[in-house]
């Protein structure tokens, strides 16, 4: 790992009692030439991202001081859940519902995981647009709290 630099790396850890990631001493970071070599894995503020493998389920909600910070493979990001559909969807994941989601998903006898196709095929389930509008500014308010 390198000093610290503009190039943070978000790993499992780093999601352990994080509801809103934001960027902390104990984070590592990556030298130019692994930033390119890992350009595919880089998350934004607004992404939601869940750990898939070792400490599986763990989920936090990427925060405005880790914008272009480099995410472990050990994780995904979920990027379809912009603008009124992140806050919603963040709670479906921390929810008892959408644990359950991900452990029906999980596969694997000795190193288990969390497929991408299995988090792409869970059933989030959403409100009417009228509902999930009134509810955003709510569940906004939440996350700019934590």
């Amino acid at each position: 790992m390198a000093e610290a630099n503009s190039h943070p790396y978000i790993r499992v850890r780093d999601l352990n009692n994080a509801s809103v990631l934001l960027l902390t001493s104990e984070m590592l970071y990556i030298d130019d030439e692994t930033r390119s070599n890992i350009s595919r894995y880089v998350v934004n503020t607004g992404d939601l991202i869940v750990s898939v493998v070792g400490t599986i389920g763990l989920t936090a909600y990427i925060g405005k001081t880790l914008d272009e910070a480099n995410l472990t493979e050990n994780c995904n990001k979920l990027t379809s859940y912009k603008g009124d559909f992140a806050a919603w969807s963040y709670f479906f994941l921390r929810s008892s519902m959408g644990m359950e989601a991900i452990r029906l998903g999980t596969v694997g006898a000795v190193q288990t995981k969390l497929a991408l196709k299995n988090i792409k095929s869970m059933n989030v389930p959403f409100a009417p647009a009228c509902a999930i509008e009134r509810t955003t500014s709510t569940l906004n308010g939440i996350l700019e709290l934590i």
